[in-house]
C-alpha cells in the first residue's frame, strides 16, 4: 500500500507546482552527484525531464489519497523504468534526492508538517517502486 497522510497535499500543490523547475533542478543535481551512473537513465532533453517531473508531482498529490491510483502509477512507472535497467537502489537514491530537493526549495514556504507529508508520500511511493523493481 502506498497511501499516506495526504491532508494538505492538494492545498499546497499550487505552491509546489510553482517551484517545480527549482525542485527538478535540485533533484537531478543531487541524483547525479550521488550516483553519476544514473545519468544514463536521463540521456536527452532536460526540459522534457522537468515536464515529466511536474506530471509526477501532480499525480502524486492528486492520487495520494486513493491507493488504487497510486498503485497504477507505480506499476506504469516501474514498467517503464525496468526497460531502462533501473534497480531498487536507484529508487533509494532518488527518494533521498527528492527529500533534499523539497527541503532545500520549499522549507521556507511550507510548514514542517506540510513538508513531512510530501516527503512521506514520496517515500512510500519510492518504496513501492523499489519493491516492484526487485
Amino acid at each position: 500500500m502506498i497511501l499516506a497522510t495526504t491532508e494538505g497535499l492538494r492545498k499546497t500543490l499550487p505552491l509546489v507546482f510553482g517551484k517545480k523547475a527549482a525542485i527538478a533542478d535540485q533533484f537531478f543535481d543531487k541524483v547525479f552527484l550521488t550516483a553519476p551512473e544514473m545519468r544514463q537513465f536521463f540521456p536527452h532533453n532536460y526540459g522534457r525531464r522537468k515536464e515529466l517531473f511536474a506530471t509526477f508531482l501532480t499525480q502524486v498529490a492528486l492520487g495520494a489519497e486513493c491507493d488504487g491510483v497510486m498503485e497504477q502509477v507505480a506499476q506504469q512507472l516501474a514498467t517503464r523504468h525496468r526497460t531502462l535497467g533501473v534497480r531498487p537502489e536507484h529508487y533509494r537514491v532518488g527518494n533521498q534526492a527528492l527529500a533534499e530537493a523539497f527541503k532545500t526549495t520549499l522549507a521556507d514556504r511550507l510548514s514542517a508538517e506540510e513538508l513531512r507529508r510530501w516527503i512521506d508520500v514520496f517515500t512510500r511511493f519510492n518504496q513501492r517502486l523499489a519493491e516492484l523493481a526487485a
